[in-house]
């Protein structure tokens, strides 16, 4: 058993709260989470160090976020909280993150990560 020393720690309580609304019936929150079939994928219900590892530390006053309101919580849908994160010009407009500009703008991942490219 690994342990991370982060009880407590706002990333952790975080990633416990993702877990416990999506997967915990008892959870005040499951009903909009959970309930519609949102899940925290295996790579991070089971692991924090792996979710600590993908999504990166917690900017002050960010939560993870999802590109697609009803997919799940993993990588490819998640806005990760890292320093090297891309910012991208569509039409003018700067946006922060790809995961931001996927949700202004109604393009696919996919999409703006090829145009990048």
């Amino acid at each position: 058993l690994t342990t991370h020393g982060m009880w407590g720690h706002e990333l952790y309580e975080m990633w416990h709260g993702m877990k416990k609304r999506c997967h915990d019936e008892r959870d005040r929150a499951y009903r909009l989470y959970g309930a519609r079939g949102i899940k925290v994928c295996d790579r991070w219900r089971y692991n924090f160090d792996l979710f600590v590892a993908d999504m990166g530390e917690r900017p002050s006053g960010l939560w993870i976020d999802r590109i697609d309101n009803d997919g799940d919580y993993e990588l490819s849908n998640c806005s990760n909280n890292r320093r090297d994160n891309v910012s991208v010009v569509i039409d003018g407009i700067r946006y922060p993150t790809i995961a931001e500009a996927c949700r202004q703008t109604g393009l696919s991942i996919s999409r703006i990560n090829k145009e990048y490219r």
